[in-house]
Parts: structure tokens; sequence; C-alpha cells
């Protein structure tokens, strides 16, 4: 029988009756099973299940991004005739190159394997419109990275370069990406309206505050205790692009980044293919939109605009050069991963501000801002809620955590932990699935093992929380800080092979284990659940689980009531250091 290679999901790749060699657990749909399921296939193994090769291609593509972006910078100095040095393209280009170079070698890892088992005869390529293949902006990528359609573009790319020959070119019906979609929410339409009224407000401030993750209430309160009037701004980019097309002659030419290996021959031939046209023809529309922008305050705070903001990268990479500071504050988190942004915040920011112990240069552990301790009281009654997680169909950087078809595994996990309950515990369990569905489907996997009467139907994490009796988290990011500073009882049980976390915060890690709060093994963590779920108050009010507690919180920051005043002192240095010349 003949065996073709399957890239994606898209099934027009799949042939008739051909044996199908899916190059990984993404190309499978949960609900799609049905049709998947009665063909004849092998899956190919994940190749960052390997450790090992993920923490040497991680340090590999550190280095290549350094020597890509100094390429870039030279070359797109020349495109808009400027001449800014790397440090002014880290801020704007940095987050999407960060996961340019790693989706491209991610998929070329994926595609060599397959290509040296040697398990297929043929493939099936799609005929695309390339300038289709080119995003508008960082958001717009964001999006793009999770298509079927764009990865089938690539693979198929990497495919040809590679020399496999056995390809079959099929029309299509002028098959595009879906659009993304931006739904702007009324509370969010009403703080805009609130921010253009208090822009008219002619009065002097030091400290920008951008999409800075302050509750409104604290913000209003700090801006006042600051001498400012209040600003609640959310974004800056009002720049149509859709209008700009790529260029096809630009996108074709090769950037130098001394090649020392096939992969980086390819990408130096493509990486401009996939740059998005904020960057090239769009770039010189949004740098004059920055004009609009009146504040002349000269120190920058933000938690994410730093992301996909392009107006904003732009804006702030100039002032930047003009002297001005650029603060950047984490807008979540907690156990700090191990692989992440190859330090990005800590080099574009003056100084950057965490929650955790500070372990990097340039960091200032304060208070988490994004929320206050709800000092809930341990109770009896209560549903015990599990956080669930889920995470992209398609890696988009060599970072900790379950990506792409280790996801199945994070999944197994929880399957088998939940199985392990007594009906006790089962009675009162809940799942809360993750709050945006990345394409494994894992709502309606919990609903087809567990029934649709064990997930959650609150509204949000909040009110899950207050419902709870415990909370059990799957991840040690945000959600799990959340469930800490709540005062409900938690725990932690993660897939701890795939969350390499930083080495300093291992003894941290001991300690929670001891105390019975962080788990990676599910036996023991139902074993524990099963104990306590009665009385789980009882547990937590233990005297060495309080010590553990607090460890934690000395890790990782106290929401406590005093949080908002440690600002306001972090600010009025700030300012001292900053305007004392002035």
């Amino acid at each position: 029988m003949d065996q073709m290679l399957v890239t994606t999901a898209l099934e027009e790749t799949w042939g008739i009756d051909e044996q199908l060699y899916f190059l990984g657990d993404w190309c499978m749909l949960y609900n799609r099973r049905g049709i998947w399921s009665k063909r004849s296939f092998k899956i190919q193994s994940y190749h960052w299940r390997n450790r090992k090769k993920f923490s040497k291609n991680s340090k590999y593509v550190d280095s290549l991004y350094e020597k890509t972006l100094a390429e870039l910078t030279i070359y797109l100095n020349n495109y808009h005739n400027l001449d800014r040095p790397i440090d002014y393209w880290r801020i704007i280009i940095g987050p999407w190159l960060l996961s340019w170079i790693p989706i491209l070698w991610d998929r070329w890892e994926s595609v060599g394997i397959a290509l040296k088992k040697g398990h297929f005869d043929s493939t099936i390529i799609l005929k695309l419109n390339q300038k289709d293949m080119v995003p508008n902006d960082y958001n717009e990528f964001t999006h793009y990275f999770q298509q079927d359609i764009w990865n089938h573009w690539l693979y198929s790319e990497i495919l040809k370069y590679r020399g496999f020959s056995d390809i079959i070119i099929k029309e299509t019906n002028n098959i595009k990406i879906p659009k993304l979609t931006k739904t702007v929410p009324k509370i969010i339409k009403i703080i805009s309206v609130l921010n253009r009224l208090l822009e008219k407000i002619p009065v002097k401030e030091k400290v920008y505050f951008f999409n800075s993750y302050f509750p409104i209430q604290r913000l209003f309160l700090l801006s006042l205790k600051l001498k400012q009037v209040p600003r609640f701004r959310l974004g800056l980019q009002n720049v149509d692009l859709s209008n700009i097309k790529p260029s096809e002659t630009i996108r074709k030419t090769k950037i130098s980044i001394k090649t020392s290996n096939r992969f980086e021959a390819f990408m130096e031939n493509f990486v401009l293919r996939g740059i998005p046209v904020s960057y090239l023809e769009g770039f010189s529309s949004l740098k004059d939109s920055t004009k609009k922008i009146k504040s002349k305050a000269k120190i920058i705070i933000t938690a994410n605009g730093h992301f996909g903001d392009e107006v904003f990268k732009i804006w702030a990479a100039e002032r930047k050069m003009g002297g001005n500071k650029l603060i950047l504050s984490s807008h979540g988190g907690c156990i700090p991963s191990k692989y992440s942004m190859y330090e990005h915040q800590e080099e574009i920011a003056d100084s950057f501000v965490v929650w955790n112990k500070p372990f990097y240069r340039k960091e200032i552990q304060l208070p988490p801002h994004k929320f206050v301790n709800l000092n809930l009281k341990p109770t009896k009654k209560g549903k015990v809620t599990l956080v669930g997680l889920d995470l992209p169909r398609y890696s988009n950087k060599v970072e900790s955590g379950p990506v792409s078809s280790l996801m199945l595994d994070d999944y197994e996990q929880k399957y088998a932990f939940i199985n392990e309950l007594n009906s006790d515990v089962m009675k009162d369990l809940r799942i809360r699935p993750y709050y945006t569905d990345m394409g494994w489907d894992t709502s309606l996997r919990y609903i087809d093992a567990f029934g649709i009467e064990k997930i959650c139907k609150e509204k949000n994490l909040y009110s899950s929380i207050v419902r709870s009796k415990i909370i059990i988290c799957t991840y040690p990011q945000t959600t799990f800080s959340e469930a800490m500073h709540s005062g409900v009882p938690t725990i932690l049980l993660y897939t701890e092979e795939y969350w390499e976390l930083e080495p300093i915060f291992n003894d941290l890690v001991q300690k929670l284990k001891k105390a019975n709060i962080i788990f990676s093994n599910y036996k023991q963590a139902a074993m524990h659940l099963n104990k306590i779920a009665d009385n789980p108050g009882e547990w937590w009010d233990k005297p060495e689980i309080k010590k553990a507690k607090k460890y934690f919180h000395k890790m990782f920051g106290e929401a406590d009531s005093d949080g908002l005043n440690k600002w306001v002192l972090f600010f009025k240095k700030q300012i001292k250091e900053t305007y004392k010349f002035a």
C-alpha cells in the first residue's frame, strides 16, 4: 500500500485510501476522529519530547536569533533609510523574530525526521497564494501560526527546499486563512471613551501608563497619588494595514546571516517571506501614526504593549532612543520557566517589574498588581475545581511547557488523575477547561470522558475560586498564583518533565512538594486529594503547610493591602531619578 505524508489536519491533503504518515498529533483533530480513525496510519513522535534535544535546540535558536536580528537591523535600516541601533529594532521586531525562528526550526526538524525515516511515498501540496501567507502585524502572525493552511504552506516550502520530489500539486478553491476576528467587550469601549475625555485635560504627566494591567480603580488611585490625571490607555494601533500589499520582489530578497548549515541557508532565503507587513511595507504609516501621541512623559510602563501593539513599540523605541525610560511589568506568571523569551524583556527595558524573587539583571520585585488577596476561609462545602490547560497545536517558541503534541501527555495525566478519585470527591469535582480552545478540544475530551455535568458553569476563574473548597491547578503559571493568593486550599499537578523551571526556585518547589502542594505524580496527587477532600481546611491550616505558603509568598510576592503604596514609592523613585536634571 502506498504511504502518504500528511503535514496538517487539512483533509484535502489526505489522498483517497493510502496509508497515512501523520507528521504529528496536530494532524488529527479530536472532533474529526470519525474520519481519520477509519484510515490506516502512523504518527511521528514529536521531536521535542526528547528534552535533551529541546535544551540543545534552545541554545542554538538563541544564538541564531541574535545573529539574524543583527542582519535584519542592517536590512531594515537600509530599507527605511534609517540609522537605528540593534536595540531599536529589538523592541519592534523582537517578539515576532523570537517566534519566527523557532517556528521555522520546529517545522524543519519534523520534516527532516520524516524524510530520514522514509515512511512515505508521496505528499499532496495545495496551490496557495503566497501573498495570503504574509500577516499584517504581530497579532495577526500569532493567529496565522495556529492555522492549518499557513502551516501546510510552511511545511510544503520546506519539503520543496529539501528536495522531496514526489509531490502532488492540488488546485484549491481559493482556500484562505480565516480572518482574525477582534471582538471588543463593552467595558473596553466605555474605558476607551473615558480615556479620550481624560486626554483632553491639559495636565503634564510624568508616567505614561499603557496596557499596564492595573485594575481600573487601582490605576485611578495610583495616578492620583502620583499627582497626574488618570489615563486608561488600552491600544494605540489604529492604522489599517489590510490595503497594503506585500511586495513580491522585496520578499524574494535574501539576507546574509553567515550560514553554517542547511537550515540557516533555508532561513536566510525565507526570513523575509514571512515578515509582517508592519515591519516592511506598512512601517512608515505606523511610524507616522506615532506623531499623534502627545504625551511628553519620560517614564513609560506597559505589561504587554511591547508584544503586539506595533504603534506603541515604534513610539517606545523612538522615545527610548531619546533617553526616556521603558519599564516593563509582569502581566501574569508564577514560577518562572527556564526556557522562555531569552531575556527579551530584560534586554529592552530599563527596569522589569516582576512578582517573583528577582534573578535576572534589571528585575525588581513588587506585589502583584493584577489581583489582591481574597482572604477566603477554607470550608468543607464547595466544589473541587480542576483548572485545565490548553496550548496551540503548532509550537511557536522554544519554551517550557507541554507545547504542541505534548499537550496530549498533559491531558492524559489529568485524565488518569481524575480516574483515581473516589466517589465522594468525584461528586464534587468540576472541571474548568482552559479559557480558549487551542485546537486540542480538551473541553470536549473532558465532556466525553466524564460527562457535561462535570464542566464548570461559572463565567470566570474568580467565581470558580469563590465557590470551591479546593483548587487543582494544572500548570505553574498565573492561575496557580491566583489560587495561592485566594486563601482557598490549592494543589498543583503538572507535567514536570516539560515544565523546566528556573533552578533558583528548586528549593521552593521541593518545599511545596514536601507540603503536598505540588505534585507531578498523578496517583500521589489523587491519594492526597482523596484523603483531605472532606475537610481541606484542616490540612491547609497545619503549621508546616502555613510555613510552606509563607515561603511561596516571599518568593512570589504577597498581594497585601499595602501593595499599591509600594508601587507608588517605586514610581516616585523613578520620577526623582528621571526628572532631577529636567
